[in-house]
């Protein structure tokens, strides 16, 4: 894939998840009293997002958020 159907893979990504993510934030928003601890938390994430991996996001994602419930 080039670095253009990467970019579309994102960008689809997070249009899927923005919304989502907003109401996450908008109920829970007190957990994360540290925006250094939400980029510490989301390190990972991000660089397999970067990186162009969408299966390794996937999985990324599908941990972290398996994680974050336990939390």
């Amino acid at each position: 894939m080039d670095s253009c159907g990467k970019c579309t893979s994102l960008q689809s990504l997070w249009n899927g998840w923005e919304t989502k993510l907003r109401l996450y934030l908008a109920v829970d928003h007190r957990t994360y009293t540290d925006l250094h601890d939400i980029a510490v938390e989301h390190e990972r994430l991000a660089a397999i997002a970067l990186d162009g991996d969408i299966d390794g996001f996937w999985q990324e994602l599908a941990s972290h958020f398996q994680s974050a419930l336990r939390g």
